[in-house]
């Protein structure tokens, strides 16, 4: 969402390949002491943004370019300077936006009418 003084402007971000894509993330479980429930915790990467995402936010998500990338983020034994280089913003050529109707708001709204432009 896009904020504008008319209130919160859905936008529909894709790579304009349209093939899904992977964000860098962390996940860890801890337990609670008391009941023993175990709780899985997890958090999206973000950077600051490439100048696509600049028109809507002050960061983004860091998107994996490829099968190679999403397997070094997942490697254990990558260094902290390889790791650094994955989290550089995505190449805003590769990236298209526009906006989306409001019908997005509400989980009534189960379709994909929820990506039609607005």
């Amino acid at each position: 969402w896009q904020a504008t003084e008319r209130g919160k402007v859905p936008h529909r971000i894709l790579l304009k390949s349209e093939e899904p894509f992977a964000f860098a993330g962390l996940w860890d479980e801890w337990v609670d002491k008391d009941s023993g429930e175990v709780h899985p915790t997890f958090t999206i990467i973000t950077t600051e943004p490439n100048e696509l995402m600049a028109k809507l936010h002050n960061r983004m998500p860091v998107i994996l370019p490829g099968p190679d990338a999403e397997r070094a983020w997942l490697a254990d034994d990558l260094s902290a300077a390889q790791h650094q280089q994955l989290l550089a913003p995505y190449d805003t050529d590769l990236m298209r936006e526009y906006v989306i109707t409001t019908r997005v708001n509400s989980p009534a709204h189960n379709d994909a009418e929820v990506l039609a432009a607005a």
